[in-house]
């Protein structure tokens, strides 16, 4: 096994919102962020990402560097009742025999 003890590193999560794991009940983002943190992990909110470089992250606030950068994030789809609004009555769509 692996002394990470002997490898000078940081983690760095970045969150552009108020809270990690916003989709989730509130309890388990403050737990989450209190595993984080007790773990070492730099936890930065309401910080959103306006660039990634080679080896490096761009914030509104800060510029972050590091060897090994992860990006994930989170996109929000768009319901069909947004985008079908005006064929829906009802509650229910209105289609055509053939189903379209």
């Amino acid at each position: 096994m692996i002394d990470l003890k002997a490898y000078p590193f940081s983690i760095y999560l970045i969150e552009g919102g108020e809270t990690i794991l916003s989709a989730f009940p509130r309890e388990l983002s403050e737990h989450a962020l209190k595993s984080l943190k007790s773990r070492k992990v730099n936890v930065r909110l309401n910080e959103p990402v306006t660039n990634i470089t080679d080896g490096t992250v761009h914030t509104k606030t800060n510029i972050y560097q590091g060897s090994t950068i992860i990006w994930s994030t989170l996109l929000k789809g768009q319901g069909i009742g947004q985008w079908m609004k005006n064929e829906i009555k009802n509650g229910k769509v209105a289609v055509l025999g053939d189903l379209t």
